[in-house]
């Protein structure tokens, strides 16, 4: 729903009026249309038409047939029976886990005589060398450390994953990460809302100058966001609760950032604020609020909003203005993820209202 919102929005911004004869549909929902309708049906409902599929990596389908029971079937049958018909496919990462999926994309805009065979060999050869990226130092210490070394690294299930990435991001005196750790937030009613907020003892131990020693993640962050201070921040994290970005958002709080809650920007003062965009309806009951201000002319250099902490919704079908820092503290191994996230703050004229020299982006 928030990007069928945001898609919305953007349309409503498009230059020569409003464009009002439009549809957006979920590919699950639609393909579910789909297979109600005969050949016929689809033809006369569907020709003359334009198709913009986003995201078009979501389609899930078999590599072997076009089984017309699944989304992706559903897809290639109303590309090859619709008539008059342009279909635009977007992407910024048309292939995740292998480099065949490209074909079966494709074979949706080819005609039924030029599809490209999706089956695939794979030589047996190893990398030739090694694989390079860049990443941003930053050493554990203290409890942290002592923490991750307990991990059971032999047992390689999905929880040795799962503790050694909530580990790497934050860990208390005690040991606890994850959602052990989350018992640590306190959840208040304040002004008929739900808030989330740290309990009274990591109040007492928990400070700027030994933030290191519980998350060198956290603490280098801040470092970097703190030193530029016209700089608009997005932070990528796919966990939310555990040591995710509940957690930040209750260690920004802490360290004097303000909750920005989608409130009229022409009517607060500046001052420390972030903002949280999840699909936790709790912690985030207003996101495209949210996004609107932090995405407001007037916030260009932060002075209204200057973080904004985004989850893995946060990485699709969003486009945000004028950030300069992008932060991803849950590096995935599939990279398309995090080139999906980067992807939401280097958009095509996303920073014309920074000067020339200011429109870097540091990742």
């Amino acid at each position: 729903r928030a990007s069928a919102d945001n898609f919305k929005d953007q349309i409503r911004k498009w230059p020569g009026g409003e464009v009002k004869d439009y549809e957006i549909k979920k590919y699950i929902s639609f393909a579910n249309k789909l297979k109600r309708l005969d050949d016929n049906q689809v033809m006369s409902s569907f020709s003359n038409r334009v198709m913009i599929m986003d995201e078009i990596y979501n389609l899930k389908h078999s590599m072997s047939d076009l089984d017309a029971e699944t989304v992706y079937g559903q897809m290639w049958r109303l590309s090859h029976l619709a008539r008059n018909y342009k279909i635009l496919l977007l992407s910024v990462t048309p292939m995740i886990d292998k480099a065949e999926e490209i074909l079966s994309i494709l074979n949706l805009i080819l005609d039924v005589d030029h599809q490209f065979d999706t089956s695939f060999f794979p030589t047996e050869d190893d990398f030739r060398r090694s694989i390079m990226v860049k990443v941003v130092p930053s050493y554990m210490d203290g409890y942290q450390l002592e923490a991750y070394k307990k991990i059971d690294t032999n047992n390689l299930d999905d929880n040795v994953y799962r503790n050694s990435i909530y580990c790497s991001l934050m860990t208390f005196w005690d040991g606890t990460y994850g959602a052990e750790a989350f018992t640590k937030i306190v959840r208040i009613k304040q002004d008929n809302k739900i808030k989330y907020t740290l309990n009274e003892e990591v109040i007492q131990r928990l400070r700027r100058d030994n933030l290191h020693l519980y998350s060198c993640k956290y603490s280098k962050m801040l470092d970097i966001i703190e030193s530029n201070k016209d700089m608009l921040a997005f932070v990528f994290c796919e966990e939310v609760k555990g040591t995710g970005l509940i957690m930040m958002s209750c260690i920004f709080e802490l360290f004097g950032y303000q909750l920005y809650d989608g409130e009229n920007i022409d009517e607060i003062e500046k001052g420390l604020r972030y903002t949280l965009y999840s699909g936790d309806t709790v912690a985030c009951s207003n996101p495209e609020k949210r996004l609107d201000g932090f995405r407001s002319p007037k916030n260009k250099y932060g002075e209204y909003v200057k973080i904004l902490l985004g989850s893995r919704i946060s990485g699709e079908s969003v486009s945000l203005t004028n950030v300069r820092q992008v932060h991803i503290v849950t590096p995935h191994w599939n990279k398309s993820t995090i080139v999906r996230a980067i992807g939401r703050a280097v958009r095509s004229r996303s920073h014309d209202l920074l000067k020339a020299e200011e429109r870097s982006i540091h990742v």
